[in-house]
């Protein structure tokens, strides 16, 4: 009898595409050419927590009860700066209201996370003679809906 192995369905980073809106309530998004190195996605729960005693025995070491009251998506890009993506990007930063975007996740077959997502940080740094380097981060406001990419 031949044993065979169930493969790991691996995908790469670059199969993790971040796509923001070009303006506020824009809702043509588009994948700027600055994320081009590294980018993530962080989901997150926060929680309470209470013990829960035994009744029976109070004495014993009860059981953690765990709630969730809250839930947010943290997004992160990274690469080599691309010139016209500074003003797009830093002006929605200064306008401080959240925008449309979806994340990518495994490309066809993987999972969108679409929803609206407010920029926290954007980072522009180089030395002298090297390429200038971009970063910038997101959080989710409100809501994330998740669907299958086709």
């Amino acid at each position: 009898m031949e044993n065979t192995m169930s493969e790991i369905t691996a995908f790469k980073g670059a199969d993790i595409l971040v796509k923001i809106s070009t303006g506020v309530g824009d809702n043509t998004l588009v994948a700027y050419c600055s994320i081009n190195s590294s980018r993530g996605i962080g989901l997150t729960a926060e929680t309470t927590g209470s013990v829960l005693p035994d009744c029976d025995d109070p004495y014993a070491a009860g059981w953690k009860s765990t709630n969730v009251t809250g839930l947010s998506l943290s997004v992160s890009g990274a690469g080599v700066s691309h010139k016209p993506d500074v003003k797009v990007l830093a002006d929605l930063l200064i306008a401080g209201q959240p925008v449309n975007g979806s994340v990518e996740v495994g490309g066809s077959g993987g999972t969108a996370f679409t929803g609206k997502l407010v920029i926290t940080s954007l980072n522009i740094t180089g030395d002298r003679t090297d390429n200038a380097e971009f970063d910038i981060a997101f959080e989710s406001d409100g809501e994330i809906v998740t669907s299958a990419i086709v």
